[in-house]
């Protein structure tokens, strides 16, 4: 069409639908060429990767870093952070704990630009699971330095807010959540009472069937795909 070639509009009728049919032949030696080899074809770029490297955010997340200030009274509340893979049960671990011991946990419901998901048949709320936001909001709040951290993963953005901890620390209870190893990393470089947990699932198949079961049917395959190659690599 005319927005990949500007030519394409001034073509007379006949050429266009000569170069239409070439076209057209080419997507079907294409998709003949992987159906033939096995091999899985991604043609299309992720809209979210598209709109993050919009906003410009990838560069302003990768250089982030909080106020000193904000971060004092953070450094006086006990942390506690599950880490681990997509998959490997960190919300049912959270969950359990805040169950059995209500009094002493107080979860930290991170910011993320995901779309709410189902899990174990309920669908997921904003402010219980995440705060779900849009990009123009994280963007805000980098530029206030709201977040300790943010990071993106799976081409969405997720960030841990410094009100979430002072909220537990006004409770007088340790704050609990849930990070990627990258997340983690970071933590350490701030130097605050941070307790890290790391979770792996019992084998390999299990993790499967558990992402199969998490997200078949609710997100792209092509989301799933990049999901399992960025666990594999954590």
């Amino acid at each position: 069409n005319g927005a990949v070639n500007p030519a394409f509009d001034e073509m007379s009728p006949q050429r266009k639908n000569k170069q239409t049919k070439r076209f057209a032949k080419y997507i079907v030696e294409f998709f003949a060429m992987a159906l033939e080899t096995g091999y899985v074809w991604f043609i299309t770029k992720d809209i979210n990767d598209l709109k993050i490297a919009e906003y410009g955010l990838k560069d302003k997340i990768a250089a982030y870093h909080p106020a000193t200030e904000a971060l004092d009274p953070v450094r006086q509340t006990p942390i506690l952070f599950l880490v681990g893979i997509s998959g490997a049960g960190k919300n049912t671990v959270l969950q359990r704990l805040m169950a059995l011991h209500p009094q002493e946990y107080r979860h930290i419901v991170s910011h993320t630009t995901r779309k709410p998901r189902e899990n174990h048949g309920v669908m997921e709320r904003d402010g219980v699971n995440y705060h779900f936001v849009d990009l123009p909001t994280i963007d805000r709040m980098l530029d206030e330095q709201a977040f300790i951290e943010s990071k993106t993963y799976a081409d969405n953005v997720y960030g841990t807010s410094i009100a979430e901890i002072k909220k537990a620390q006004t409770e007088g209870k340790i704050a609990l959540g849930d990070l990627t190893v990258d997340g983690a990393d970071e933590y350490a470089e701030f130097d605050l009472n941070v307790k890290n947990v790391f979770l792996l699932p019992p084998s390999y198949e299990v993790w499967q069937e558990r992402l199969l079961a998490r997200y078949e049917g609710n997100v792209h395959q092509h989301d799933l795909y990049k999901r399992t190659k960025t666990a594999l690599a954590e």
